[in-house]
């Protein structure tokens, strides 16, 4: 059989149902919740406007015999969506400064106190999720102070007239290594449709997993070895003020250095235009 890619629509409404009754859920390499406070308003106001706002992608999993939604691309948005919804935003600041206050008013450390508070600093969506299936039992249990209160202007009427698109990919594949063969793919067109995963998501992610095993691992000591090798053999300065100095390799490993300084500046240059961009539009 061949594979399925469905698409669709959902309501705002449903896509909360969605999450907090967690028929769609985060894969475990996912990054934490990085969206400003102000890029949840734009989204909200985006929807207002009735503007374009980049579809949902949900990938069918089956891991260890077990079925699962996961959202593949747009965690940020389908985040922001709840917060709106909750009326909570997870402020660093806020968070911070609850926990100070915290300890100042206790004159012996209560690390188990502490710990009643999320972590707003490594955190996503399901530390919400896990308190409750419903806005009411999760505002139940957030604790004063933890996150800041938001109001985006919006009601239930809005998230039941507004709509945001999706495509649902369910791979027709024998076994779980030909499922990871095909969302490899899915995350390198993600990739090039300028949508790329930072650091941490990468690193567990099937595509940067064979691109590590298969090529940057493999050739790690031969690119270690040439470089030292075009270090080791720059003359001295005192070789070169010899007049019996008559070699011109001095230049080629110069220039091969020059090189390979120039390789990394750029890759480090669009490093961080990537994490600029994953802000954008994630």
């Amino acid at each position: 059989m061949e594979n399925r890619i469905y698409y669709g629509q959902y309501s705002l409404w449903h896509w909360t149902e969605l999450v907090l009754k967690r028929n769609i859920v985060l894969p475990e390499y996912q990054r934490y919740f990085v969206w400003e406070e102000k890029q949840v308003s734009t989204l909200i106001e985006t929807f207002k406007e009735n503007q374009f706002v980049p579809p949902v992608t949900i990938g069918a999993f089956k891991i260890s015999g077990t079925n699962r939604n996961l959202i593949l691309d747009g965690q940020q948005r389908i985040t922001s969506i709840l917060l709106a919804y909750l009326g909570l935003y997870p402020d660093e600041q806020t968070y911070r400064t609850t926990i100070e206050r915290f300890a100042n008013e206790n004159d012996e450390p209560d690390e188990d106190g502490e710990s009643q508070f999320d972590n707003i600093l490594e955190w996503n969506i399901e530390t919400l999720t896990e308190k409750g299936r419903s806005k009411e039992a999760i505002l139940e249990k957030v604790r004063d102070g933890n996150y800041k209160s938001i109001n985006l202007g919006i009601d239930d009427d809005f998230l039941k007239k507004t709509f945001l698109g999706f495509s649902y990919l369910v791979p027709q594949v024998s076994n779980e290594n030909e499922q990871q063969k095909y969302y490899s793919s899915v995350f390198r067109n993600i990739n090039i449709q300028g949508k790329p995963l930072l650091p941490q998501e990468s690193r567990a992610s099937f595509l940067l997993k064979e691109m590590y095993e298969n090529h940057l691992y493999q050739h790690r000591n031969r690119v270690a070895h040439n470089t030292q090798s075009y270090q080791q053999n720059l003359p001295t300065l005192k070789t070169l003020e010899s007049e019996s100095y008559r070699y011109d390799n001095y230049f080629i490993y110069f220039a091969i250095l020059i090189l390979i300084d120039n390789i990394f500046i750029d890759i480090y240059s669009r490093y961080l235009e990537t994490l600029e961009e994953v802000g954008q539009y994630s």
